[in-house]
């Protein structure tokens, strides 16, 4: 199996040492999809002014179809503000146990909070994000160990206290 990063809209700034990170941590190929894929203006959601994540998910499933087969696991980066379901917004949505998934930048830049930006932060944001996306694209379920990346993050306190890596159990579970 591969991990194949999907530059949504714009260009994901950090997709090359999410490549490189991502990589690592599962122990498989990962590489970045040459173009950009545009995100239709019918994704959006007026009311709440963000992105459906779960529209964003069924496009990278059309788009990828012939992906399918279990030989990749595509992750969609944007920079732009999603949400899902009743979520106000998440960070990121995963398949549980499937092929697609969805990260936002836009939440982790420590800009949106009103501090100046910080590289090494924003990355550390966005690896443990996509860690925990693809994790629930390989079946874990949120973990209630608060230091695992499968613990589930309602803000961005709980994202920056967690670890980059699974806990033993998760670990085990993969």
């Amino acid at each position: 199996m591969k991990i194949l990063l999907v530059q949504l809209e714009s260009s994901f700034p950090h997709a090359k040492f999410l490549q490189k990170k991502l990589s690592e941590e599962f122990g498989m190929e990962t590489m970045v999809h040459p173009g950009i894929v545009k995100i239709p203006n019918g994704f959006f959601n007026l009311r709440k002014h963000k992105w459906d994540a779960e529209k964003i998910i069924s496009m990278l499933r059309e788009h990828f179809s012939n992906t399918r087969e279990g030989k990749f696991l595509v992750l969609g980066l944007c920079l732009e503000d999603i949400f899902a379901d009743s979520l106000n917004f998440v960070y990121g949505l995963g398949e549980k146990n499937g092929n697609f998934g969805v990260v936002s930048g836009f939440r982790l830049n420590p800009t949106f909070y009103n501090e100046s930006f910080d590289l090494r932060l924003f990355e550390t944001r966005a690896l443990k994000e996509s860690t925990h996306e693809i994790g629930h694209m390989l079946n874990l379920d949120h973990c209630k160990n608060k230091r695992c990346v499968m613990s589930f993050s309602p803000n961005i306190i709980f994202v920056d206290r967690k670890e980059e890596k699974f806990c033993q159990k998760c670990k085990y579970l993969l």
